[in-house]
């Protein structure tokens, strides 16, 4: 019990203060909040804090764009707002531990709480990158727990409402469904948008989504395992009472992917079940969201160990993988007709897609209307479907983070993974410091 408190508290050193992202681009600038930032950041504190200082410098020169970057699904903070110091519930540690998250059911009237702004290490280095190309860069965090038809509605609204006469959209993951739902639910925001930006985005769904609604994906079993009062078929639950969630089931029909996840009949009988109303009601299809044109591009992560397939098993769901896509989302899916141009970063995973030079920089070139260096043609390193799993055999996998009654060898192999899990994410964002240091002008 010591060493899972010793975490909690590391845990929520790093979390502290949940300070909203001007505030930490503001401290990273002027060196305020150093030894916070610090732990937040690791070993590319320096590079980044030196970038922030000199977009500063950069502030009363004139921008090129105007630029909105869209989080992905779960990549927004979700809390209270009170001042600058959100109480926020996801992605706190310590709430987490507590079972808080669970507070967050959308299935409960009223709904608690909203978003309080992005979850910036995820898009600081891509931010950093196109501020130092003198455009003017916002990230629009959202409540990526609602109908995406909604969330689309409120970003039309930004849009429209914005001063500048062009807005331009770079957007991660669900963002790129956020941004079609928007420009078609309001022509005068599909009048402003210049250009859009799919990093990774799926288009067509993500077939893996059902391990999340099923309990069955292994972030799902680490927040089980740090919340010892829940189970991963309670986390299973809670995920079924977010629309965002089902908004990025694939459509019906899409047989690309195998069993058509629309139809709750083909569901396993046993475990977690998907929420009926919202597998109906939260479905889309190319005909209700904003059709790709011209000025459409897409990057994506190759190379890959994906879930590109679903079938049936017996009781339970049979999940292929493949190298054709970026660790989350497969290429079937981010691909559909009318993107202008596709670009591939090869072994890029989905979470770096905004933090690694590759594609940050593709992104910049394609802000500039030059070419990315990243290449528009891909072959996998593994043809065909490199593994299966089945939801027993995921359980089976993830039963470390299950178990009962050892609890002091639970919270250390916790402990360990969240070091790795820190080691990697500062790894990342070291390599994007020291690439953002080569762009200072």
């Amino acid at each position: 019990m010591a060493l899972f408190a010793h975490a909690l508290v590391k845990a929520k050193k790093v979390m502290a203060h949940h300070l909203p992202s001007s505030e930490v681009l503001s401290a990273l600038s002027s060196g305020a909040h150093e030894a916070l930032l610090r732990t937040h950041l690791g070993e590319a504190y320096d590079d980044l804090a030196s970038a922030a200082k000199s977009v500063a410098a950069l502030a009363s020169g004139k921008k090129k764009r105007r630029v909105f970057i869209l989080p992905g699904i779960m990549a927004s903070l979700i809390g209270t707002p009170k001042g600058s110091d959100n109480h926020v519930k996801w992605l706190d540690p310590t709430e987490i531990a507590a079972g808080s998250l669970f507070h967050l059911d959308c299935s409960k009237t009223p709904i608690t709480g909203t978003q309080v702004g992005p979850l910036l290490p995820c898009y600081l280095a891509l931010k950093l990158r196109l501020e130092l190309a003198r455009h003017e860069v916002e990230i629009v965090a959202y409540d990526w727990r609602h109908k995406l038809e909604d969330i689309g509605a409120i970003l039309a609204s930004q849009i429209v409402a914005d001063p500048a006469a062009k807005v331009t959209l770079v957007c991660h993951s669900m963002g790129g469904m956020v941004a079609r739902a928007a420009l078609a639910g309001s022509a005068a925001a599909n009048a402003k948008v210049d250009l859009v930006v799919q990093m990774g985005t799926p288009n067509l769904g993500a077939p893996a989504l059902s391990q999340a609604i099923r309990g069955t994906y292994p972030a799902v079993s680490r927040l089980a395992a740090i919340d010892v009062r829940h189970t991963p078929d309670d986390y299973g639950q809670l995920c079924n009472t977010f629309p965002g969630v089902f908004a990025l089931v694939p459509p019906k029909g899409a047989a690309v992917f195998g069993v058509d996840l629309r139809d709750p009949s083909v569901w396993p009988k046993s475990g977690v079940q998907p929420a009926r109303n919202l597998l109906s009601s939260c479905g889309y299809s190319q005909d209700t969201l904003f059709k790709p044109d011209a000025r459409f591009h897409l990057i994506v992560g190759a190379n890959l160990e994906t879930v590109t397939g679903v079938q049936k098993q017996g009781d339970n769901f049979l999940y292929q993988y493949g190298y054709a896509g970026d660790g989350t989302v497969p290429h079937a899916s981010s691909i559909i007709a009318g993107i202008g141009k596709i670009y591939y970063a090869d072994q890029i995973a989905h979470t770096n897609l905004c933090i690694d030079p590759g594609p940050c920089d593709a992104a910049a070139d394609i802000l500039e209307g030059k070419t990315p260096s990243l290449p528009t043609t891909f072959t996998p390193s593994k043809a065909g479907v490199t593994k299966t799993e089945t939801d027993a055999s995921l359980l089976k996998a993830n039963k470390l983070l299950q178990l009962e009654g050892d609890a002091s060898h639970l919270f250390s192999a916790l402990h360990a993974d969240a070091a790795h899990a820190e080691q990697t994410v500062h790894a990342t964002l070291k390599k994007a410091g020291s690439w953002l240091k080569k762009h200072h002008v």
